[in-house]
């Protein structure tokens, strides 16, 4: 396992579900989603319905599951043009 990975591991702790979850906040604010075309873990129709369930502006690249580690310029633009568009809000 990477240092990434590793870091990056949320260990649950016991009673962490119990509790009801809060209102999301794609329900609430702006989001962007990147569309991962060549991800083998969750299939491209089904990022598609989580995207338009959000309402999000979707970025389809032809990536892997995991952009953020293969290709991060692709994630850092998703990022600013999300951050450029809500900048005055």
């Amino acid at each position: 396992m990477s240092s990434f990975a590793q870091n990056a591991t949320i260990v649950l702790v016991h009673g962490a579900w119990a509790g009801a979850a809060p209102m999301p906040a794609w329900k609430a604010k702006p989001s962007w989603f990147l569309l991962a075309g060549e991800d083998r873990m969750i299939a491209p129709e089904t990022q598609c319905y989580m995207a338009k369930r959000m309402s999000a502006k979707i970025r389809t690249y032809q990536v892997d599951h995991t952009p953020m580690h293969t290709v991060p310029g692709v994630v850092v633009n998703v990022i600013l043009e999300a951050a450029w568009e809500t900048r005055a809000r």
